[in-house]
């Protein structure tokens, strides 16, 4: 079984930016087994798209789950920013 680590890796490596997994507003912890299914999207998200929208495509994804988008720095970034300027951060 996967672990939420490995599974967060992946797609922090095909979108260019970290995250972090929630569950009711509460990080998920990293070493649990079995919890997200594999990443769905071969592509990562568009730079026009917010970090608003790219939560909805991970909670579409992984129901019951939401994410933490986070900048360069290790803050999180705001739901109105770009996936660019996030990107860019790195």
């Amino acid at each position: 079984m996967t672990t939420v680590q490995t599974r967060v890796r992946e797609i922090s490596n095909r979108e260019g930016f970290d995250i972090i997994v929630t569950r009711n507003s509460r990080p998920v912890k990293v070493t649990r087994n079995g919890v997200l299914g594999p990443w769905p999207h071969r592509n990562k998200t568009k730079d026009t798209r917010t970090v608003t929208d790219f939560r909805k495509k991970f909670q579409d994804a992984y129901p019951g789950h939401s994410c933490d988008v986070q900048d360069g720095n290790g803050a999180k970034a705001h739901g109105n920013m770009l996936l660019k300027q996030v990107r860019a951060t790195y």
